[in-house]
């Protein structure tokens, strides 16, 4: 607006005196056409004469003429006593003539004073001079009304600016305030709507609401992992309070029962207080296996836990061999169970990204839960390969298990209440090999109905080609972007 006003001022100011300069320029030529002017010389010099037409000299136009050398000064009718100005500083550098702007007894006057000049000295000066007052005015109009119209404009701008902006702003207000509600209430589940066009604000209220619904999901992983240890530390507790009882009481027994025998002897050991210091020895070793093998499965399950065993140093490794082995450890392990395997040949030339003893311990824990809970009939282990995957499933003729019991199955040191008491266990190997799956991007899941069995079914990615990355082999394609193998 102030470049707008500036433009539109000068263009006015340079109109209305270009004007005056070419009604100045005719009029002087016109005064010179009808007058007499000469330049005589003589003993103090040359001196300048002149003779007006009145007649020939518009009414709103004004001429002087002045002897510079004597002072003689010839003026049109109109001009009366009035003397229009000039300087001698400015004809000198100006030849030609010069247009200026002065005040003259409080009225503003326009004047072309133009020199004569002989053998280079300044004669006298001719002036034509025009009221301005007119043009004074209507500039001086102008300027104020530009700068009213300028300084409204920029009121409304400023308030239509103020409005847009705050409206504009709006959206990220309350993003804000719905950022510090969920840092008051300690919650990142908060709903973030935004109706408005696809733009910026947009882009930031999505990129807002993901980030919320990962520190919401990793808030919730936070949780239910204190939760679980929580729920762990209480089961292992009372896992292992049997056994330290156990311990506790047969290492009590033998103590009074050899403490009473340390001050006598010369006598001869019972019969029964020696079934009863191999009964107690016995118990205690079988107690202390159990603890030991509760400890390396809480152990084993820490670890997947924290995915150290899946996520670091991974490699392509073959998965029939690891197949072969568990078939080989199960085929003579229980006689009134039947071993079965099938498809296991769809696994050659199948190469999975994980760890092999991993693999090997997770396949080991799904046929052992087989045999255990179940008394009669068969397990089986079978293979089959789909475009990008391999699955493998452990099925049994047991007890089986319903929906409730299903929900929970791979909870650490849950067993079903069927199981309870009867099937030795602590709890934790379903449990471990869900990690396990879960660590080697795949997925383990039951199917089971009571008295009729349990299938357990692991899924798995398949990799076919290999690169180095940061020192470890990765899986470069899934087997769907090949055509053939």
């Amino acid at each position: 607006m102030l470049l707008l006003a500036l433009g539109l001022y000068g263009a006015l100011r340079w109109y209305l005196y270009d004007e005056m300069n070419q009604t100045l320029r005719k009029g002087l030529e016109s005064v010179q056409h009808h007058a007499e002017c000469s330049a005589v010389y003589s003993a103090s010099g040359w001196n300048g004469v002149v003779q007006l037409d009145d007649a020939a000299i518009s009414p709103d136009l004004y001429v002087q003429w002045i002897d510079v050398t004597n002072g003689t000064r010839v003026q049109s009718a109109n001009v009366k006593t009035t003397l229009l100005p000039y300087s001698i500083r400015s004809l000198n550098q100006e030849k030609e003539g010069y247009f200026h702007l002065d005040t003259v007894d409080g009225t503003s006057f326009y004047i072309y004073s133009k020199p004569l000049w002989r053998s280079g000295s300044l004669v006298a000066v001719l002036q034509i001079a025009r009221d301005a007052e007119l043009i004074s005015g209507l500039l001086t109009i102008t300027r104020r009304v530009l700068f009213a119209l300028i300084t409204i404009i920029t009121a409304l701008a400023f308030c239509a600016c103020w409005m847009a902006s705050g409206e504009a702003l709006k959206p990220l207000r309350e993003l804000i305030s719905a950022m510090r509600t969920a840092r008051r209430n300690g919650k990142a589940n908060i709903a973030l709507r935004y109706n408005g066009p696809r733009d910026e604000i947009r882009t930031l209220y999505e990129l807002t609401a993901g980030l919320m619904d990962r520190l919401e999901g990793a808030a919730g992983k936070l949780a239910r992992a204190s939760s679980g240890q929580k729920r762990l530390i209480a089961d292992a507790s009372h896992e292992l309070r049997t056994p330290l009882t156990s311990i506790r009481g047969n290492s009590e027994l033998l103590r009074k029962m050899w403490t009473s025998l340390s001050g006598q002897p010369e006598r001869p050991l019972e019969a029964e207080t020696w079934t009863l210091s191999l009964e107690a020895l016995d118990d205690i070793t079988e107690q202390t296996g159990k603890m030991s093998a509760l400890v390396s499965d809480m152990l084993s399950l820490a670890r997947a836990d924290a995915d150290t065993g899946a996520q670091e140093n991974r490699q392509v490794i073959p998965l029939k061999p690891i197949v072969d082995r568990v078939d080989m450890q199960f085929q003579y392990g229980c006689s009134q169970v039947e071993w079965r395997t099938f498809g296991l040949d769809t696994l050659e030339s199948v190469y999975v990204l994980g760890h092999s003893d991993d693999l090997q311990q997770l396949l080991t824990i799904l046929v052992k839960n087989g045999f255990q809970f179940t008394a009669e009939g068969w397990v089986q282990l079978s293979a089959e390969r789909t475009e990008d995957e391999i699955v493998i499933s452990v099925q049994d003729t047991g007890i089986g298990m319903d929906a409730e019991q299903q929900a929970q199955l791979f909870e650490p040191f849950y067993r079903a209440d069927a199981s309870r008491g009867i099937t030795a266990g602590s709890g934790l190997g379903l449990a471990l090999a869900k990690r396990i799956a879960e660590a080697h991007q795949g997925e383990l899941y039951c199917s089971s109905f009571p008295g009729a069995g349990s299938v357990f079914t692991f899924r798995m990615p398949i990799c076919v080609t290999t690169r180095k990355k940061r020192g470890r082999q990765e899986c470069a394609s899934p087997i769907s972007n090949y055509k053939e193998l």
